[in-house]
Order: C-alpha cells, then structure tokens, then sequence
C-alpha cells in the first residue's frame, strides 16, 4: 500500500506529539474523531481517559483489521469508509477533536494515492461538529505548496485559533528521503477553549 512507510515506528513522533497535546488541554473525556486513521497508530499514545469514544475511517481494509487488532483503548469505533463516505455515514455525537494525519493533497496532486475530497469532508465536519480541536498533520511540501492557505482559512473561518505550540515539523532519516519524509503538524483550538 502506498502509506505502509507512515506504519514504520520512527514517525510516531507525530502521534506523541498530538497526544500530549491533547493530554494539556482535555479535562473531560471527550469524542475523537480520526479522518483516515490508516492503522490509528494515536490510539498506542491516548490515555484512555482523554476519550469518552474513538472513531476512525479508512478505505484501505487491511490498516482498519491491523487497527481492530491492535489498538489497546476501549471504546473504538473503526469503518472501512472513505473519508467523504465517512462524513455521511457516521452520525456521531459531535467530535470535540477532529484528527487528520498525512493529510494529502488530492484536490491539487491527482496521482490515484489522495483522496481528492479530504478538504471539504474536513470543512464540512468542521461546519456541523464545531469541534474543539483540530490536528492537520502532512507532508511539508504538501503544507507548503497547497494546504497551508486552503485549511489556515478555513480553520480560522469557523472560530479556530493556533493553540499552545502551534506548530511541529519532523523529519526522519531514511536512506533514499523524498518529499514525504519532512512532516508538518498544525494544532490548533476553539477560541473559547484556549
């Protein structure tokens, strides 16, 4: 599969990272809902009482069997839906952490790998959950080339602001790096959250 490098332990720096975050601003265990969760490799770094449930979606059904097999927490809901299938299918009680790593760029990048409707299922998710929280995690070049202006827009269009540490970039040294081995990560909160 074309992700199955994002399943390699030394990018769950990422995942740490995001879950500390969430561990400094949760008070009350709250839904989580994870946008393409491949394997929900967050899940390893959530403690329990952070969630009061986990949802995750992929369309590739070998990372939701490896999900189902392998996440340790309690109350998780996994579908093998696409991400604009899952915004329709899934009537959940309102995400207060809506979760996107290795975000794409498929509205702009057409190489058969993106999900060409990921921005606007997240603007729509964004729009009728008004979550508290929001974790946008890609490739850099990605961030820097087509999303930044896309999603920094829409986030701050529905009342979200940049929260404590705003921003993270990883890089992981791989023998042959490409594009997609420099990360970016953007957290950011409700106003009347922060």
């Amino acid at each position: 599969m074309p992700w199955d490098y994002l399943q390699d332990e030394r990018w769950d720096e990422r995942f740490k990272v995001a879950a500390m975050w969430l561990e400094g601003i949760v008070k009350d265990p709250m839904p989580i809902l994870d946008l393409n969760c491949g394997t929900a490799r967050l899940t390893r770094y959530l403690h329990p009482r952070l969630y009061s449930v986990y949802i995750g979606n992929d369309k590739h059904v070998p990372y939701i069997e490896e999900a189902h097999a392998n996440c340790p927490q309690p109350m998780k809901t996994l579908f093998t839906y696409s991400d604009d299938l899952a915004m329709r299918a899934l009537k959940i009680a309102r995400p207060h952490v809506l979760a996107c790593f290795g975000i794409g760029a498929g509205e702009f990048v057409k190489n058969g790998h993106e999900s060409e409707t990921q921005l606007e299922t997240m603007r729509a998710l964004i729009h009728r959950n008004k979550p508290s929280a929001v974790i946008v995690e890609c490739c850099a070049p990605y961030w820097l080339k087509y999303l930044r202006e896309p999603i920094v827009s829409m986030l701050t269009g529905f009342g979200l602001g940049p929260g404590p540490w705003r921003t993270h970039d990883f890089k992981i040294e791989v023998p042959k790096p490409d594009i997609y081995h420099s990360r970016h990560m953007e957290l950011w909160l409700r106003k009347d959250c922060r």
